[in-house]
């Protein structure tokens, strides 16, 4: 990809390939303009490339279309927060037990880091969602998320499917200690 950004100032000779972005950020035809928003902006960019399933272009989207969109939108109905996003990406799985939940999610761009990774604050925001759903399926209302600790011990790439397993360790009329697993490709990715 390349942009003003990359040319101004090089002689008119200079190759396009000594300039251009390689390995740009792209995005999918069907994500949602608050999606291609937060992505364009939480990473200063102008263009994105639009792409589909095989990687094939077809077409851009600049900040000036999507802010229109946007605008156009009024409200949103999409979910414009991390919560929103992760209590519409996961989908709840079979479980063994009562005494257990388990749930998927398939990464967005939108949860990603810099580094192209699941972002912690996303690993959390699922964490709190599956504990939260867990328990007003078992109609606990009004629950709050005292204390939570995390411990990453992978990286999650986009578009990887999550398997989240929430265990019940001890419950009681007032408290609650939850063993939470996020598995991906078959292998512990993080665990509370």
């Amino acid at each position: 990809m390349v942009g003003k950004k990359q040319v101004t100032g090089k002689k008119p000779s200079t190759a396009l390939e000594r300039v251009m972005i390689k390995d740009s950020i792209t995005v999918r035809p069907y994500l949602g303009v608050t999606a291609v928003g937060h992505m364009m902006q939480g990473n200063g960019l102008s263009v994105l490339p639009v792409v589909d399933d095989s990687w094939q272009l077809l077409g851009i989207v600049t900040r000036g279309s999507v802010y229109s969109a946007l605008a156009e939108l009024g409200t949103n109905s999409q979910g414009t927060t991390i919560a929103d996003s992760v209590a519409t990406a996961v989908t709840p799985a079979p479980s063994e037990s009562a005494q257990s939940a388990a749930y998927t999610l398939v990464t967005t761009p939108m949860m990603m880091n810099k580094l192209g990774t699941l972002s912690f604050g996303v690993m959390n925001e699922i964490v709190n969602y599956a504990v939260t759903h867990f328990l007003n399926a078992q109609g606990r209302r009004n629950v709050l998320i005292e204390q939570l600790s995390l411990h990453a011990f992978r990286p999650i790439q986009l578009e990887t499917t999550i398997h989240i397993a929430v265990k019940t360790l001890e419950l009681n009329s007032h408290t609650a200690v939850f063993e939470v697993a996020l598995s991906a490709d078959g292998m512990l990715a993080a665990w509370r």
